[in-house]
């Protein structure tokens, strides 16, 4: 069965780190899987980069990744190792095999700040 793979970015948190302001700190994700006639499963997923930032020397402010979904995601893909991305395609396989419905969440991706008291 030939699927193809969307990725889409359904929201992002940000926060204010020192030196860093509006940091991108979490982002919340799909996974599409498509098959050839149409029938669709979804994976949804959250990724974090609040450890990551600590020691970045090259961080990208919140001003320059808005509404930029493809660099976010790229992040995304780059902490999904081998193993969890081979899980996440068989579990959108099995969705499809299965007929499970697919849960499509809102689309909004820009911007949610996180707030500290």
């Amino acid at each position: 069965m030939n699927i193809t793979y969307n990725w889409v970015l359904r929201l992002v948190i940000l926060k204010d780190l020192p030196n860093k302001p509006s940091a991108v700190v979490e982002a919340y994700w799909s996974k599409v899987g498509t098959t050839e006639d149409g029938k669709k499963a979804v994976f949804h997923g959250h990724t974090t980069f609040e450890s990551d930032l600590e020691n970045q020397t090259d961080f990208i402010p919140y001003s320059e990744v808005y509404e930029n979904d493809e660099l976010v995601l790229d992040w995304v893909k780059a902490k999904i190792s081998p193993n969890y991305m081979a899980a996440i395609d068989n579990i959108i396989l099995s969705a499809i095999v299965e007929n499970v419905e697919p849960v499509f969440l809102p689309t909004s991706t820009w911007p949610i700040p996180l707030n500290e008291s």
